[in-house]
């Protein structure tokens, strides 16, 4: 019944040499600015690994790595993973060559590959990330593209901090009421904005245009 998801970041971590890998990772996002028109096969392959473990309702990678489920479903998961490392690599460099050049107190911007087919998002105190798991535009269906991977905290050799990183999970469901008369996937179509609205509980907004009243969604607390 989820339709969106919300991932905050509650602890921020040190922006240094010894502490680079603190992402939320989305091998199969894609940049609005790509400039790639039509799907490489390494894409497509992606694609086809998401929607095979969608359609085995396999939600987590975790799950996928059971010795009780099929050999497809080990493979698709695996090569999620080596995706997800793979961008999660080159942020990590992208980041390295950022604090070389300034290393000032600025976050470490979101990192988009340069062909406009991965994202990464560090993890900083205070920001959220929200994405849609369902949406009007994979038909009101799980989207293939919102797999993503937390990337572990890793510490150089010669540190002695050892940080961690704290996020806090919302999600949105469809309400009960309305599934008594369709199904999760029309929900889905319906309410497919963000901004400005409630979503996990957490009013979104947008420069100085989401301060509508009559636009705000009431939900009661968790």
């Amino acid at each position: 019944q989820l339709s969106t998801q919300a991932v905050g970041y509650l602890h921020h971590l040190p922006q240094n040499d010894a502490c680079l890998v603190r992402h939320t990772i989305f091998p199969l996002a894609v940049s609005p600015n790509r400039t790639v028109p039509k799907l490489r096969l390494k894409e497509r392959k992606m694609l086809n690994a998401a929607r095979l473990l969608i359609s085995r309702n396999v939600h987590h990678t975790g799950q996928a790595f059971n010795p009780m489920l099929e050999e497809d479903v080990h493979e698709s998961a695996g090569f999620l993973l080596e995706c997800a490392e793979e961008v999660a690599k080159q942020a990590v460099a992208a980041a390295k060559r950022k604090h070389t050049v300034n290393r000032g107190p600025q976050p470490d911007p979101p990192y988009v590959h340069p062909d406009g087919l991965g994202m990464a998002i560090p993890a900083a105190q205070g920001s959220c990330v929200a994405f849609f798991t369902r949406s009007d535009s994979s038909g009101g269906g799980i989207d293939a593209r919102s797999w993503h991977a937390g990337a572990a905290v890793r510490i150089s050799g010669d540190s002695s901090s050892h940080p961690s990183k704290w996020t806090l999970q919302k999600f949105r469901e469809a309400p009960d009421d309305l599934l008594k008369e369709c199904c999760v996937e029309n929900f889905a179509r319906l309410h497919g904005d963000l901004v400005p609205c409630t979503c996990c509980g957490v009013r979104v907004e947008v420069g100085e245009g989401g301060q509508d009243q009559n636009e705000r969604q009431k939900q009661n607390p968790e």
